[in-house]
């Protein structure tokens, strides 16, 4: 038979057995029938609706635009490739062996071949299809042209440099075939090359594929708005707005992409963390970019004026492929993902077909209600094949109005991220004991720490008595992670184990004699003059809503003719990860002081300082991003001050250092805060910077 032949019964096949599923859980508008099935029988019924009308139509493609009918029919091209790779990974959860036969029908018809463009990404992305059939089959022998395609590319390495070849001014990318210069690119490409390593065991390809990713990542990504540039063309122009243009398909793309290479990577691989930070920026981005009624804008900076379901699909994608594997925190990206799925849902019409899908092109475009695509069909699929994996609560309502109702993401069982193991477990508290609580306590039985924390955060500082049991030690601030609501840190501290993780947080944060999270001193003569630990302390409020004490600093020496001391108040309400400090520092001499407010710096392996250090002096903000530890995760620290007080930001041998002018005898304010990208509400840097960035602050001492 030839390939339409082949189509032909593939589709004859489908309609058959699509007709004896019965009824489709939801209609087209996302309403419920009767036969409404399990969340995710639900899910995969939608998606069975969909892929069975687009393999009923793979031997005529009459609905799509001329200009764009003959690539559409190339089976070996990306259009089709698309498809494909959707149609593998929603046959690995539906259970049905119709998809498997058309899929490795699709291969025998093209003998696992592929078109005349030796180096183009477009062509490599069928191989993303072969790969998944030979290891279907167990038959190494369907990889043969995809290793003698990429081997030719590995013997003659292209030496075209992305930072000087400029896009075509219209139309392909024919110059640059040689590289990965555009966004789709990094879909269709390197997925491919880094699963090939996974089926042969092969690292060169894989080497391949992560040089070419980041360099045209470097070359396209803008680091601040966390989006991909299509290409080149893209990166001056603005739009009539004057806004920034960044396609949404085009960073489906590589969302996409990015979810399909780490489900490949090994997870000892040395950029691993790089692939996973850089996919959690675009995943916080992305989240704030979607529409009211689940669409992503087809130019994501602009509002949106009409459904478009390829790059809505590949958003929703990776957003549940994120929760699904501990990538993302399913508190802050669910209901996104729900809104998403549900407006795929409204696009489908009675039939199947998926409309709203943006023609082919280059950038944003137009859309209509009856345009569709192979791409958007295989985008609509790979969201099936993780949504229908989403963790349900059995309570909740499937069977509602789709668009008008809005997701809540409280009635699902949240996905958690990936945890250290955990050693001997903490005795969970009763049903008083689990409500959120601000709390502060003594705590003599281990040389009288001073613990507070919130339902958010947790802090200590230490006692004249660690002094001499553990010298030297430090008047810093030591932070917590803690991924619980209540209060955790005595039933830790009382473990003698604290450092290790029991199912509510851990103490990994090392204080040591910096200034830890916040911790202060007097910057003199380019150096910093710090206290001892506190000398005396009150409680003046120990909860529910608000954790509030004062501790008392005995006088120090600052340089040789002076000496100062301090009293500060600590305020931690209830719904912030910001504890408020109001210092009054004394002194014997009545000359200002310039006080350092610290956040301690880490170094890497080599030496050299690791993390991200950000500061706006405008505004008194700096946040630090600490290195990530393999196991225990990512601690970040945040300093607020008041502007019109701050000198300027430096460094000492173990400190950031926010210097602030301040008269002796007068009470100042500045917050300090901590996260831990492994707690209920940051996962990651761009959404802790925007939460620091959008804190305000009252630098009144007298409130």
């Amino acid at each position: 038979m030839n390939r339409r032949q082949i189509q032909r019964r593939i589709g004859t096949v489908l309609l058959t057995a699509a007709a004896a599923l019965g009824p489709i859980a939801a209609d087209a508008t996302g309403s419920c029938t009767a036969e409404t099935a399990a969340p995710a029988e639900s899910v995969l019924a939608a998606g069975a609706k969909v892929a069975d009308w687009q393999l009923s139509h793979l031997d005529s493609f009459d609905y799509v635009p001329d200009t764009t009918r003959h690539q559409t029919e190339a089976p070996r091209d990306w259009i089709q490739a698309a498809f494909y790779i959707g149609l593998t990974q929603f046959a690995d959860v539906a259970s049905q062996s119709r998809y498997i036969d058309a899929l490795l029908a699709h291969g025998e018809a093209e003998h696992w071949g592929f078109d005349q463009r030796s180096r183009h990404a477009d062509s490599d992305a069928t191989g993303a299809v072969w790969v998944w059939a030979a290891q279907q089959t167990h038959d190494s022998a369907k990889l043969i042209p995809l290793r003698a395609r990429f081997d030719l590319v590995l013997a003659d390495p292209s030496t075209v440099s992305l930072e000087f070849e400029p896009a075509p001014p219209s139309g392909g990318e024919a110059h640059c075939q040689a590289r990965w210069c555009w966004s789709d690119a990094l879909f269709m490409a390197p997925p491919v090359w880094i699963a090939l390593t996974k089926a042969t065991g092969e690292a060169r390809y894989l080497t391949h594929a992560d040089t070419e990713f980041w360099a045209t990542t470097d070359y396209l990504y803008d680091r601040r708005y966390h989006l991909y540039y299509r290409d080149s063309r893209f990166i001056p122009p603005r739009d009539a707005a004057d806004r920034k243009i960044f396609w949404g398909r085009g960073n489906g793309w590589v969302f996409a992409g990015l979810a399909r290479i780490l489900n490949d990577l090994p997870v000892d691989h040395p950029s691993r963390p790089r692939y996973q930070a850089l996919f959690n920026q675009m995943a916080s981005k992305i989240r704030t970019l979607q529409g009211k009624e689940g669409y992503w804008p087809v130019s994501l900076l602009e509002p949106q004026t009409t459904p478009e379901t390829s790059g809505t699909g590949f958003f929703v994608y990776g957003l549940a492929w994120g929760i699904n594997h501990g990538q993302l925190r399913a508190a802050h990206y669910r209901s996104a993902v729900d809104r998403g799925w549900r407006a795929l849902q409204a696009a489908v019409q009675p039939d199947g077909k998926l409309g709203w899908v943006q023609r082919v092109g280059a950038g944003p475009d137009q859309v209509d209600k009856d345009d569709t695509q192979l791409y958007g069909v295989g985008a609509f699929l790979l969201a099936a094949s993780e949504v229908s994996k989403l963790p349900t609560a059995t309570q909740q309502k499937h069977c509602l109005p789709g668009l008008a109702l809005a997701a809540s993401s409280q009635v699902f069982a949240q996905a958690s991220p990936v945890m250290p193991p955990i050693v001997a477990p903490l005795p969970k508290p009763d049903a008083e004991g689990q409500k959120p609580r601000a709390t502060v306590m003594l705590a003599p039985y281990r040389h009288d720490d001073i613990l507070w924390e919130n339902d958010r955060t947790a802090h200590r500082i230490y006692g004249r008595a660690l002094e001499a049991a553990e010298p030297p030690s430090s008047s810093g601030i030591d932070a917590w992670g803690k991924n619980v609501r209540w209060p955790y840190m005595d039933r830790q501290l009382r473990t003698g184990r604290q450092h290790e993780f029991h199912g509510e947080g851990l103490d990994f944060y090392d204080v040591h004699t910096s200034r830890g999270a916040g911790g202060l001193g007097v910057w003199e003569d380019n150096k910093l003059w710090v206290s001892r630990n506190w000398r005396s302390y009150q409680i003046l409020k120990n909860g529910p809503d608000v954790a509030s004490f004062k501790v008392d600093y005995a006088p120090w020496p600052v340089d040789v003719g002076r000496k100062v001391w301090e009293s500060r108040t600590f305020t931690l309400p209830l719904g912030t990860n910001f504890t408020r400090m109001v210092s009054t520092l004394s002194s014997d001499k009545h000359d200002a002081l310039v006080v350092g407010i610290g956040i301690t710096r880490r170094k890497g392996p080599t030496g050299s300082d690791s993390g991200v250090f950000t500061q706006d002096l405008g505004a008194g903000r700096v946040s630090y991003w600490e290195p990530t530890d393999p196991v225990k995760g990512t601690m970040g620290i945040a300093v607020l001050v008041d502007p019109k007080s701050l000198v300027e930001v430096r460094q000492d041998f173990e400190n950031y250092l926010v210097l602030v002018k301040v008269e002796p005898g007068k009470p100042f304010v500045y917050y300090m805060g901590a996260t831990w990208d492994k707690a209920l509400d940051f996962q990651d840097r761009a959404g802790w910077e925007a939460y620091v960035r959008d804190q305000k602050a009252d630098f009144d001492p007298g409130r």
